[in-house]
């Protein structure tokens, strides 16, 4: 029997830029989420389909054109959008994606369908202390987040040997996802791993 390696690659994926994105709105609950009017701006889908290219050119630079690629991917509109031209430009079979909702949203609380200025204040709590969670119905700590990737990792590292995987999700779980991965402050995942929108990232091995 062949030792268990774990996947070949594991990569971050964070949406493109949605119509959430360009509104200045917060768009945080699985309800609102999967809305059209909140699904990936042009731009957005640009920049997905970019992603797709990224990703083929890596695997093939790696060596690992050969590679089976799944993707999983929060249950929101921009997130699946994201992964469907990602995989298309990467060559990857659609049926490849799967969704996970551990990868959802962050819960940003009161907050939700008000103005993205609040993600700076949720930030400065997030340095205070990591498990102080937003404020209002479904609100979420930094920790509640590592939570629930650090399950989705270990998921990874058991299930897909030898698979290449793109988790695609949003900008503060992807880059919780990249502190947990990297074994970073949860706490400072802002300023340690900051990612854009449409932005593709290797985070495993």
């Amino acid at each position: 029997m062949s030792a268990v390696t774990g996947p070949a690659r594991v990569f971050v994926l964070r949406h493109g830029r949605s119509k959430a994105n360009e509104a200045g709105l917060i768009v945080s609950r699985f309800e609102n989420g999967v809305k059209p009017e909140y699904g990936l701006a042009p731009l957005g889908e640009r920049q997905a389909a970019a992603a797709g290219v990224s990703l083929r050119a890596q695997l093939d630079e790696a060596g690992l054109s050969d590679r089976e690629v799944k993707f999983l991917a929060s249950p929101f509109r921009r997130t699946l959008q994201t992964a469907q031209i990602c995989a298309e430009n990467a060559g990857v079979p659609v049926d490849a994606i799967q969704e996970e909702p551990l990868l959802r949203e962050r819960g940003f609380g009161k907050y939700e369908l008000t103005s993205h200025d609040a993600y700076e204040i949720v930030w400065e709590i997030d340095q205070r202390d990591p498990t102080q969670p937003v404020e209002g119905e479904g609100g979420e700590s930094v920790m509640d987040v590592a939570g629930r990737v650090s399950q989705v990792l270990d998921r990874v590292k058991a299930a897909y040997d030898g698979k290449v995987v793109v988790l695609v999700s949003h900008g503060d779980v992807c880059q919780i996802t990249c502190s947990v991965a990297r074994n970073t402050k949860p706490e400072e995942h802002r300023s340690d791993h900051a990612i854009e929108t449409g932005e593709l990232r290797q985070i495993m091995p």
